[in-house]
C-alpha cells in the first residue's frame, strides 16, 4: 500500500491481506514498511529457495522490490548488469528488476522475458512504480481506498481491508453474461480495478497516477519463404528454448498431460532434458483423456500420476472452486484443472501445460471462417447488410447460418462466438 496526506501505514492490514493469500505463497510471510509505503509478500519459492527473500532492494536500499511470477531470461540479463558493475546479493531472477530500474528507469521493462507482476518502490524519487506482463499472465489488482491506494493479486485480499463495503459491479456482471468474461480494466468488484497486461503504472507520494502502455504485439506479415521442413524447424526450435527457459527451477517440476497435442509435444520436449512427472485427470465414461495420456506417458517414460472425477465428485469440487476463484470463470474445465493442480501439488511445486496453444497456432476452429467465408466475403457492405436483414426474416434453412455469419463484420463474428446471453434478454 502507498499511502497520501501523510496518513500512517496500517502494518496490520498489511498482514492480514498477506494472510488472506497464504495459500498462494505457503513458503515465507514478509512485511516491509517505510513511510509512505508498505510491501507484504507471500512467497511461493522456485529459485533460490533459502535466499531470493521479498522485498528485495538494490545495493543502497533506495529501492524495494515485491514480484509474482517469473523472469526467464534473468541469467544473461544478470550477466550484462554485473558487467556494468551492479552487485547482487540473492541468486533469484527477480533480483534482476531493481538493477535494471538502476540502469535504464522505467523502461527497464522491455528487457523482462516471463510471467509477471511486480511492485517497485523507488524512495529517492518517491514514486511506485506498479507492472504487469505482456499477457497479463499474472493478476495485478488495485484501489483507491480513502488517502492511500492498495495493491495486491487478489481482489479478495483488498476486500479484506478496504473501508468501504464491496459491492457486485453490475456493469462488469451484465459483461461476464455476455461473453462469458469480464473486459478491460473493471473487475466484479465496484471500487477495484485490474492493471492491463503490458502496461506500466507510476503513483507518485502527492496521489497522482499515470497509466502508460509499454508492449504492443507485433502485426507483420511475414516475408520471408520458407519451406514446409523449415517451418517446422524453426518453430521446434523455439520450442525448445521456450520449453528450457520455463524448466529453470530449483524445486521438482512437472508437466500437465492431456489426450491433446500441445500438452505432448510439451512433455515431450520436458522428457528430453530429464525424468520428468507427468499429471492428468479424465472423468468416467467414454470422453476419458487419462487412457491416451497414459499410453503417450509410456511411451515417454514418464512417472505418470491420474485422477478420475465422476459426476458426483466433480459438482462437490465444484463448489470448493467457486470459493477459491476470485472472480467467476464460465469455463467448465477449471473443475478438473483444479483437482489437476491439487494432485501435482503432493509431488511438484511448477508445471508446465498447454495452455495458449490454440491462440498462437490457430487451433479453434473459428480461426477457419474466413477462409470458409471467403467464397461471399467478395460482397459489397452495401449489400451484405441487405442480404442480412433479408436473412433475418427467413425461417430456418439448410446454409442460412453461413450466409448470416458471412454477412456479418468479423468483429461481430468473434464477438457473437462469445456470447450467451443478446443485449435484449439482458435488459430485461
Amino acid at each position: 500500500m502507498i499511502s497520501f496526506q501523510n496518513e500512517a501505514i496500517n502494518v496490520k492490514d498489511l498482514y492480514a491481506m498477506n494472510e488472506r493469500m497464504h495459500h498462494r505463497g505457503p513458503d515465507d510471510d514478509q512485511v516491509w514498511v517505510k513511510q509512505p509505503v508498505g510491501f507484504g509478500f507471500r512467497r511461493l519459492a522456485i529459485i533460490d529457495t533459502e535466499g531470493a527473500i521479498q522485498p528485495l532492494k538494490n545495493e543502497d536500499g533506495t529501492l524495494r522490490l515485491v514480484c509474482n511470477g517469473e523472469i526467464y531470461n534473468y541469467r544473461s540479463l544478470r550477466l550484462d548488469l554485473e558487467a556494468k558493475g551492479h552487485q547482487f546479493a540473492t541468486n533469484g531472477d527477480a533480483e534482476v528488476i531493481v538493477h535494471l530500474y538502476e540502469e535504464y528507469g522505467s523502461d527497464f521493462v522491455k528487457e523482462l522475458r516471463g510471467m509477471f507482476a511486480f511492485l517497485l518502490w523507488d524512495d529517492e524519487n518517491e514514486v511506485l512504480v506498479a507492472g504487469r506482463d505482456a499477457f497479463g499472465i499474472k493478476p495485478l489488482l488495485y484501489t483507491r481506498d480513502g488517502e492511500r491506494m492498495l495493491f495486491s493479486s487478489e481482489a479478495s485480499s483488498l476486500a479484506t481491508v478496504m473501508e468501504s463495503d464491496v459491492q457486485v459491479n453490475h456493469k462488469s456482471l451484465s459483461h461476464y453474461l455476455t461473453l462469458q468474461y469480464v473486459p478491460g480494466v473493471e473487475t466484479m468488484a465496484t471500487g477495484i480495478n485490474s492493471l492491463k497486461p503490458g502496461h506500466l503504472m507510476h503513483v507518485q507520494r502527492d496521489g497522482s497516477v499515470s497509466i502508460e502502455s509499454y508492449w504492443q504485439p507485433c502485426t507483420q506479415k511475414e516475408t520471408a519463404s520458407y519451406t514446409s521442413e523449415q517451418w517446422k524447424e524453426r518453430i521446434r526450435t523455439v520450442m525448445e528454448s521456450s520449453v528450457s527457459l520455463h524448466m529453470q527451477s530449483d524445486v521438482p517440476i512437472g508437466s500437465f498431460l492431456s489426450s491433446g497435442i500441445d500438452s505432448t509435444i510439451i512433455t515431450a520436449l520436458m522428457r528430453e532434458l530429464g525424468p520428468l512427472h507427468t499429471f492428468s485427470v479424465g472423468f468416467e465414461g467414454e470422453q476419458n483423456e487419462c487412457v491416451v495420456a497414459r499410453k503417450t506417458a509410456k511411451m515417454l517414460g514418464t512417472h505418470h500420476h491420474e485422477r478420475i472425477i465422476g459426476e458426483e465428485e466433480f459438482f462437490q469440487l465444484a463448489e470448493e472452486v467457486i470459493q477459491k476463484l476470485d472472480e467467476p470463470v464460465a469455463d467448465p474445465s477449471a473443475v478438473p484443472l483444479y483437482a489437476l493442480c491439487e494432485m501435482a501439488s503432493r509431488e511438484v511445486t511448477v508445471v508446465l501445460s498447454g495452455e495458449g496453444a490454440d491462440e498462437l497456432f490457430a487451433g479453434y476452429r473459428i480461426y477457419q471462417e474466413p477462409t470458409a467465408l471467403s467464397k461471399v466475403d467478395w460482397l459489397p457492405g452495401v449489400m451484405k447488410r441487405s442480404v442480412q436483414k433479408v436473412l433475418s426474416h427467413l425461417p430456418a434453412f439448410y446454409g442460412k447460418n453461413y450466409l448470416t455469419r458471412a454477412m456479418t463484420p468479423i468483429e461481430q463474428r468473434f464477438v457473437g462466438n462469445a456470447k450467451i446471453f443478446t443485449d435484449d434478454k439482458e435488459s430485461s
